[in-house]
Formats: C-alpha cells, sequence, structure tokens
C-alpha cells in the first residue's frame, strides 16, 4: 500500500474526483479524475492518465489567459524587420532563442 507523500500515513485510497483547475480569473473542470488519496490528510497523487489530462489542461488554461506569447513576439519582430538571430542580439540571448 502507498504511503502518503505529504504526512507519510498509510492509508491512501482510491478516488475518482472532479479537480477545478483555476488561473487569471478564469476556471475549468476536469471530471472523473482518478488517484490515490490520503485517509489523514486528504493530499493525493493523480494515476498516470489524470496527471496528463491535468497538465494539458492547466498549460491550455494558461494559454487562454495570458494568449500565444510566441505569436506576439513574432509579429513584433516582422513589424520591426528583425530576424530572430537580431532579435536575439538585441535583447543579448543565443540566437536560436527566438526560434520557436
Amino acid at each position: 500500500m502507498m504511503t502518503c507523500p505529504v504526512c507519510g500515513h498509510s492509508g491512501m485510497v482510491d478516488k475518482v474526483l472532479d479537480e477545478t483547475l483555476a488561473y487569471g480569473g478564469q476556471s475549468l473542470t476536469l471530471h472523473a479524475m482518478r488517484g490515490q488519496f490520503c485517509s489523514h490528510c486528504g493530499k493525493g497523487v493523480w494515476d498516470e492518465e489524470s496527471y496528463r489530462r491535468y497538465t494539458e489542461a492547466q498549460e491550455g488554461l494558461i494559454r487562454t489567459v495570458k494568449g500565444d506569447v510566441g505569436a506576439d513576439i513574432r509579429r513584433i519582430r516582422k513589424k520591426l524587420n528583425l530576424t530572430q538571430a537580431e532579435l536575439a542580439s538585441l535583447f543579448g540571448v543565443g540566437k536560436i532563442a527566438f526560434s520557436r
């Protein structure tokens, strides 16, 4: 039986829960998230599939709130008629810093 990574208690139980993510005034609820949760402190660990869903949703929520920063940089760079290497030089970073 798995022990709790937070409190060390050995009473981890399988549960299926809904998890709500919130960022920048936006929220998103993920349904049927599976994992093992501590019967003592309530903290838990998602299974592999639920963890993948959580991280993908989290990244998507951040992109939704912040927008596509890469597209903004590309648009500004092109408006200034700069290559990626020229922009990198202006910022004092490596030549491929703006290639992604």
